[in-house]
C-alpha cells in the first residue's frame, strides 16, 4: 500500500465530486454613511460552489480586479471591464459552480441598518495557494 498519495489540485475531478466543506461568512457594510465599502474575500481553500445573499443593498460581486492585472494599487478592487454580476437587496443567487480563492465586492452602504451580505460555499481539499491566480484568467488580458 502506497503511502505517497498525490496532493490534491485544480485539475483533480474527485475533488468536484466530493461534497464541499462548508464555508459561511457574513460581510457587515453597515457603518452609517454612503460611501462605496470595497473588500475581498480571501477563501481558504479553492471553491467548489458558492452563493450569495444581499441584506439590503444590493451587491456587486467580482472575481478579477484591475490590480490584479494592471499592478497599480490604486485599482485595487476595481472591477474589470465590467465582469461582475449583481446580488439584487433580499435575495440569494443560485449556486455558483465556481472554482476560485477569493471574492472581490463592492456594495454602497445606504445609511441604513442592515448593509451586507453573506457568503456560504462548499470547498475542496486543494489548497488556496495551489489555486489559479486570477492574473492567468485567460479572458483578463
Amino acid at each position: 500500500m502506497s503511502i505517497n498519495w498525490p496532493k490534491p489540485s485544480v485539475t483533480n475531478v474527485p475533488e468536484y465530486q466530493l461534497s464541499g466543506l462548508p464555508y459561511c461568512l457574513t460581510v457587515d457594510n453597515d457603518v452609517g454613511n454612503t460611501v462605496v465599502k470595497k473588500g475581498f474575500i480571501d477563501l481558504p481553500r479553492v471553491s467548489r460552489w458558492i452563493c450569495f445573499s444581499a441584506k439590503n443593498v444590493d451587491v456587486d460581486i467580482f472575481f478579477v480586479d484591475d490590480k490584479a492585472i494592471t499592478n497599480d494599487a490604486a485599482n485595487s478592487n476595481v472591477i474589470h471591464n465590467n465582469q461582475f454580476f449583481k446580488v439584487k437587496a433580499g435575495t440569494v443567487s443560485q449556486r455558483l459552480e465556481i472554482r476560485c480563492k477569493k471574492i472581490f465586492y463592492n456594495q454602497t452602504d445606504d445609511g441604513v441598518a442592515g448593509t451586507g451580505f453573506s457568503v456560504i460555499a462548499g470547498l475542496t481539499h486543494i489548497d488556496k495557494l495551489d489555486g489559479i491566480d486570477e492574473k492567468s484568467y485567460d479572458w483578463v488580458q
